[in-house]
């Protein structure tokens, strides 16, 4: 059944039942929504509805307080109070969920359609979690599944790959699950340590990566000129390396989320994507506050000391290509902020 999928809380009687087809089984799960945005499936079991409203990582304190009221609610046992969704399904379609166990799940914006999370636990088992899409969207989460596979192992901070499934109309995968929080910023050692593992043996020149050509040529030209030449390292980039996208187990820092991967990325640029989002969405900057709010944290030793090994002799030009890899990726005007770094390397005694 393909669907345009709009809010949880206008369609949640109509997406529920392919849910439950697809993942969820016979299982009866407590519902809650809030607004259009957020939505929470909860088991009976305490602890793992707990783990389910752990995924939910809001940076924003209003959101913050949401979960917080969540978890107090869970720890009351309000779990049981809440509209329940009982089905006559014995068997989900994905398999690796057909095993008795205990389910909840994660519901995810909207905007990304029909696309959840849900943790699965089986008495005596690690705790499991299943990224699920239905109906028009599956692409992203196919494609992220390749990726973990093919990277798992290879690198450090990637979440070990269990399988994948795809349906008629709904693909799956699952990787282990990682309980610890990370960082509520980025500006630490740990998060500069596993953006260093990242890094190729090798150098390139940012205007003779491909992929980065039509970013270039959206740039102030004067921008796009210098950043020709720059030679940087190679490296894997994540996409959308962000505080809210790590998490944190015995190994060190775990990143998730790698529908945006490419092996054939440069240095430095998750950094700045990541800087850049939080000054946007957690401070909400733009133009000349949002760059300064960059710079200022990247006078830090150890995120300067990382743009160093990187290659990168000029800031300006690694903060133009990190917020226009950004305005590509997000479908953001990042016009007044370029103009200001254009100003900056066309002036810089002035700064």
């Amino acid at each position: 059944m393909m669907m345009e999928f709009k809010s949880w809380e206008k369609d949640l009687d109509l997406v529920f039942p392919q849910l439950q087809r697809v993942a969820l089984g016979g299982r009866t799960l407590n519902v809650l929504t809030i607004g259009d945005r957020i939505a929470f499936g909860l088991p009976k079991n305490r602890g793992l509805s707990n783990e389910v409203v752990n995924l939910y990582r809001p940076m924003k304190w209003k959101a913050r307080k949401v979960a917080g009221l969540v978890k107090w609610f869970i720890k009351m046992g309000g779990v049981g109070f809440l509209k329940s969704k009982p089905s006559k399904i014995v068997r989900s379609e994905i398999s690796w969920l057909n095993n008795g166990g205990e389910i909840g799940f994660l519901g995810c914006n909207p905007g990304h359609g029909l696309r959840c999370i849900f943790l699965s636990s089986v008495e005596g088992q690690p705790i499991k979690v299943t990224k699920v899409a239905i109906g028009n969207n599956v692409d992203p989460v196919v494609a992220e599944g390749k990726w973990l596979q093919k990277i798992c192992g290879k690198y450090p901070g990637v979440p070990k790959f269990g399988g994948s499934e795809t349906g008629s109309d709904w693909a799956a995968f699952w990787t282990n699950y990682i309980s610890g929080s990370g960082p509520k910023e980025l500006r630490g050692e740990l998060e500069c340590e596993l953006l260093r593992s990242w890094l190729r043996p090798y150098r390139v020149k940012v205007g003779e990566v491909l992929w980065l050509k039509p970013l270039l040529e959206e740039m102030p030209t004067i921008l796009a000129s210098k950043l020709q030449d720059e030679v940087v390292s190679g490296a894997l980039v994540h996409g959308d390396f962000t505080s809210w996208n790590l998490r944190s187990d015995e190994s060190g820092l775990v990143a998730i989320d790698w529908e945006w991967a490419r092996e054939d990325g440069v240095g430095g640029l998750d950094m700045g994507h990541g800087l850049i989002m939080e000054a946007m969405l957690v401070k909400g900057l733009r133009g000349r506050g949002l760059v300064n709010d960059v710079f200022t944290k990247i006078g830090s030793k150890c995120l300067s000391d990382y743009l160093k090994e990187c290659g990168w002799r000029d800031v300006n030009l690694w903060m133009a290509l990190a917020l226009q890899y950004v305005g590509r990726q997000m479908g953001l005007d990042v016009g007044s902020e370029l103009g200001f770094l254009k100003n900056r390397v066309e002036h810089p005694t002035q700064i």
